[in-house]
């Protein structure tokens, strides 16, 4: 995406290369009817730990889509991609997994957009 305006783009505009079709209802980003993209810190259960080890996919149906840092938004993670305290886990979820993420790792999800 060409961004021209000269301002900082918000998370959405940087997420919005990953995600084909966007409906905003409410705060949550809706990629598909019963889909969402959400974001939350790196769990201190899940630090240190590589994306493969931690198979959040399997134990959550929560998919990984990108890590953040302050300055960096790394699309598309390896597996072996080790997640780190401070780091923040994009997610594209449904609402069922999401809870179960949420169950199992004792934190709070957050809509990705920042619009």
């Amino acid at each position: 995406m060409l961004h021209t305006s000269g301002e900082p783009q918000s998370e959405i505009h940087r997420l919005t290369p990953l995600i084909p079709l966007i409906h905003k209802r409410a705060d949550v980003l809706m990629i598909a009817e019963g889909l969402h993209v959400c974001e939350t810190e790196v769990p201190p259960a899940l630090a240190g730990k590589t994306l493969a080890a931690a198979a959040i996919p399997r134990e959550t149906g929560c998919s990984v889509v990108a890590l953040r840092t302050a300055d960096r938004l790394r699309i598309n993670p390896a597996a072996d991609e080790t997640m780190r305290a401070g780091e923040h886990l994009i997610l594209i979820c449904t609402p069922e997994a999401e809870q179960r993420f949420l169950e199992k790792y004792r934190t709070r999800l957050s809509p990705a957009s920042r619009a």
